[in-house]
C-alpha cells in the first residue's frame, strides 16, 4: 500500500550511512539535537497547542470519546512525518562543512521518527487500555 511504500522509498533514498558515529552526533551536536527536539517536541507542542487553541476558541469540537490525553498521544506520532524533513536537510545543510552537517540532519529525522512512533505507539496502548477500563467499569456503556 502507499501508506508503507512511501516511507520505504524515502528511507531507502535518503542515502544516510548509520553509523556509531553518526549516531553520537545525533545526540551531542547542535544540528542533530536541534532536529530531534524540533520533530518531537516542536511538532508535539505545535500539533497538540493549535488543536487546544481551535477547540478553546470554538473552530473546532474535539470528538465525543477523546480525552485531552488522547490527542497528545496523536500529536508525538506527528515527530514521524519524515519524508519532507528528509528533503529540507539535504537541501538546506549539503553544501556546508562537506554535507556532513546534513548527514547527521538526516540521521536525526530517522532515528527521530523511530522514537515518535514508539513512544507515540506506547502512550494509544496505555489510552486504550484506558478506555477499555472505562467502558468495562460503565457495563460497556460508552461516556
Amino acid at each position: 500500500s502507499a501508506g508503507l511504500c512511501v516511507p520505504l522509498f524515502a528511507l531507502f533514498a535518503s542515502g544516510v550511512p548509520i553509523d556509531g558515529e553518526v549516531l553520537a552526533d545525533v545526540f551531542t551536536s547542535p544540528v542533530g539535537l536541534s532536529v530531534l527536539l524540533g520533530l518531537l517536541i516542536g511538532k508535539t507542542v505545535g500539533i497538540f497547542g493549535a488543536s487546544w487553541l481551535a477547540i478553546r476558541t470554538g473552530v473546532a469540537t474535539r470528538p465525543a470519546g477523546l480525552a485531552w490525553p488522547d490527542l497528545l498521544a496523536l500529536a508525538v506520532l506527528g515527530g514521524i512525518g519524515f519524508t519532507v524533513s528528509l528533503l529540507i536537510a539535504d537541501l538546506s545543510l549539503a553544501g556546508i562543512d562537506g554535507g556532513a552537517p546534513a548527514e547527521i540532519a538526516k540521521a536525526s529525522v530517522l532515528v527521530t521518527s523511530l522514537i515518535a512512533s514508539l513512544l507515540g505507539s506506547t502512550l494509544l496502548l496505555r489510552r486504550g487500555r484506558a478506555h477499555r477500563r472505562q467502558y468495562e467499569s460503565t457495563g460497556g456503556v460508552d461516556k
